[in-house]
């Protein structure tokens, strides 16, 4: 078995980031509003699981697959992330495996990244 370093890396840094901000891409009449999310963990296949909040008036109309950029900030940590790619809502099963970090106001989310950018903010 072979330890992706990069995977670790970025993990890391996303759970001391915890929290971004989601802007949904799409030009679709249906698509989820902004909204402040909190990282879950990166999967074996790279995928960022991370959950939002239901809107209201919640329909099921919105995508269920749409073009979304995330940016991982946290004020007094010397690192951002920003990263872009195609989030989709979780499926019923999804749902069943993490059931203990969803709450009744929550959307569970997965996105395969196809950017991703690290910056470090310290001052030389």
């Amino acid at each position: 078995m072979t330890i992706d370093n990069n995977k670790e890396f970025i993990h890391s840094k996303l759970n001391l980031l915890d929290s971004a901000m989601m802007y949904p891409m799409s030009n679709d009449i249906g698509k989820l509003p902004n909204d402040v999310i909190h990282f879950l963990r990166i999967d074996e296949y790279g995928q960022i699981w991370f959950i939002g909040h239901k809107p209201r008036g919640w329909v099921r109309t919105y995508d269920q697959r749409f073009p979304v950029r995330l940016f991982f900030y946290r004020k007094g940590v010397d690192c951002f992330i920003e990263t872009s790619g195609v989030a989709c809502i979780a499926n019923a099963e999804e749902l069943l495996q993490n059931r203990g970090y969803m709450t009744g106001n929550s959307i569970l989310f997965k996105m395969t990244p196809s950017f991703l950018e690290y910056t470090e903010t310290k001052k030389q």
